[in-house]
């Protein structure tokens, strides 16, 4: 499958392939109502314009974001002085 040509529909593996996201990931983006399913007798189908407002509608991060994401938790704690971020050996 070429995943830069445009298709008129995706099925759900395929949606999960073109997006990088996996089934339980993409199961709930549906349940959150963020991605419209559709469906054509028992096969599930996402379009390409839902797919494409999907990917649009996700939210994007800013640079000063980036920077603060990498260096502190939701605490202000950096990763090294966080003990749930120390892997276990």
């Amino acid at each position: 499958m070429d995943i830069l040509k445009p298709k008129g529909a995706f099925s759900v593996d395929e949606f999960c392939a073109w997006a990088s996201i996996g089934r339980s990931k993409f199961y709930g983006e549906v349940n959150e109502g963020r991605i419209r399913l559709r469906k054509v007798g028992r096969k599930s189908i996402v379009t390409d314009s839902d797919a494409r407002a999907w990917l649009e509608a996700l939210p994007t991060l800013e640079p000063s974001s980036a920077k603060t994401a990498d260096c502190v938790d939701d605490k202000g704690r950096s990763p090294q002085n966080n003990p749930r971020k120390v892997p276990r050996l």
